[in-house]
């Protein structure tokens, strides 16, 4: 039987572990890891995530469009509150923001 693995991962929820740690650790954790939390903010596990950082909560789960780290990886390049910032190197492609909407809306699990 003939089938597309990406027809059939498209259709599962996004997890934390296998879709979205990788992205974080690559491109976020620089700033928001283990030893740099800035703002407050770890992006390296899910239970730092839910605890979010200065501004209180990060993600709302089930509700991409009212979690400030769906609308900061949505803002305009010259946004200062645009997250990463256009000043770093590593930027998250439009289908790794697409991926992390998902999985909030998922219910960021």
């Amino acid at each position: 039987m003939w089938f597309s693995v990406g027809v059939l991962s498209s259709a599962e929820p996004p997890t934390f572990k296998r879709d979205i740690a990788p992205i974080f650790k690559a491109k976020c954790q620089k700033c928001h890891g283990f030893l740099v939390k800035q703002k407050g903010l770890s992006l390296r596990s899910l239970k730092s995530i839910r605890k979010g950082g200065e501004s209180g909560a990060v993600i709302v789960p089930g509700k991409p469009e009212s979690s400030i780290l769906v609308q900061q990886l949505s803002l305009p390049t010259k946004n200062p509150k645009r997250m990463p910032p256009a000043t770093e190197k590593l930027q998250l492609t439009a289908a790794e923001k697409k991926l992390i909407a998902r999985w909030v809306k998922a219910g960021a699990r």
